[in-house]
């Protein structure tokens, strides 16, 4: 999930912005931060002078952009409702080069792309939304198995006529596991059993 976007607009005093930022990681406890490599050593020194480590980060913004497309329509990440990301995002264009046929991600000329590159580096740089392999809980295998055995076990009786009380106790059933044995109660109860 991304928590925060934040954007300076020119005209603004880069040493101020560098230290409203590194407030703001301050609040978030985080002492690292990874950015472009653009204005050379400027932005480390910058930051340190606040107590925040500096990164540059090796990958380029067509890379996190690639990153994150598959993220985004997976739905496994969520977005703020900022309308600068938005548009952003939404202007990006794709270019697969002539002599390589690598793709290249970047905003059309004239237009910027800071707030959406500053996203896909949070979201993708720090893994949130990556496919994680799944790890199956012994508690879930063995209740796996014992839908697996009373599964052979129904296919081995006739089927239940759709009108029957019994159908209807079947379904429901299947919804809630508590059921079977409210209605075994019920039908003792009643006297169907």
């Amino acid at each position: 999930m991304l928590d925060l976007v934040r954007e300076r607009r020119p005209p603004f005093n880069p040493e101020e912005v560098a230290a409203e930022f590194a407030d703001v990681l301050y609040d978030y406890r985080c002492m690292t931060v990874t950015g472009d490599a653009y204005a050379a050593e400027w932005p480390p020194a910058s930051f340190a002078r606040h107590g925040i480590k500096y990164r540059a980060s090796d990958r380029i913004k067509s890379e996190l952009y690639l990153d994150l497309l598959p993220m985004i329509n997976a739905g496994r990440i969520d977005l703020l409702d900022n309308p600068r990301l938005f548009n952003q995002l939404i202007r990006l264009e794709r270019r697969t080069g002539r002599g390589n046929n690598k793709d290249t991600i970047d905003h059309p000329r004239g237009d910027h792309d800071d707030v959406a590159n500053a996203a896909a580096g949070a979201l993708t740089l720090t893994g949130v939304g990556r496919k994680e392999p799944m790890r199956i809980s012994s508690q879930t295998l063995r209740r796996s198995e014992q839908i697996r055995r009373s599964d052979l076990l129904d296919a081995t009786t006739p089927p239940t006529p759709r009108g029957s009380w019994r159908y209807q106790l079947d379904l429901h059933s299947a919804v809630d596991p508590y059921a079977r044995e409210a209605h075994r109660q019920l039908r003792k109860r009643w006297g169907y059993s």
